[in-house]
C-alpha cells in the first residue's frame, strides 16, 4: 500500500468523523434523559442567538453536592422566560453535565451527517479510481 492508499483511506474515515461525532452525542444525551437524575433548574439568562432564529437559555441547578452548576440550551423564542423553573436531568457522576427534555438530535441531523460521509467516500473512490487507472464496481 503506498503513501497515496493510505492518505485516500485516511480522507475517507475523517470523511465520517462528523456522522460519528452527531451519533456520540445523540447516544450521550439519550443515556442521560434515560439514567439522569431529574432536577429543577431556573433561566437566569436569554440571549437572542446572532443572525437566527433561536435564543441560547441559560440555566443554573443545583447539584447533588449542594454547588450551584449552569448549564445553557439552544431553544425557540419565547418558550422559556427568566425565572421559570425547568425540568432537567443531570449526570449522576459528573453534575456539570445535564440535558433538557425534547427533541434533539432529529433525523435530519443525522440524515446530514451520511450525506457528508457517503460524499466523502464517494469522492475518495473516484480518486483511487484515477490513481489506479481502473474502475470500481460493486457487484451484488
Amino acid at each position: 500500500m503506498s503513501g497515496v492508499h493510505l492518505i485516500l483511506l485516511a480522507t475517507g474515515f475523517i470523511g465520517m468523523l462528523p456522522l460519528a461525532v452527531i451519533l456520540w452525542k445523540r447516544h450521550r444525551f439519550l443515556k442521560l434523559m434515560k439514567e439522569g437524575i431529574p432536577a429543577n433548574a431556573r433561566v437566569f439568562e436569554k440571549r437572542r442567538a446572532i443572525k437566527s432564529g433561536y435564543e441560547l437559555v441559560y440555566y443554573s441547578y443545583y447539584g447533588l453536592d449542594g454547588k450551584i452548576y449552569s448549564n445553557t440550551i439552544i431553544a425557540n423564542p419565547g418558550k422559556f422566560k427568566r425565572n421559570d423553573v425547568i425540568e432537567i436531568r443531570m449526570d449522576r457522576v459528573n453534575y456539570r453535565r445535564s440535558a433538557v427534555p425534547g427533541p434533539t438530535y432529529s433525523f435530519w441531523i443525522i440524515g446530514f451527517g451520511l450525506l457528508i460521509a457517503i460524499f466523502i467516500w464517494v469522492m475518495v473512490i473516484k480518486l483511487f479510481e484515477m490513481v489506479e487507472g481502473t474502475t470500481i464496481s460493486f457487484n451484488a
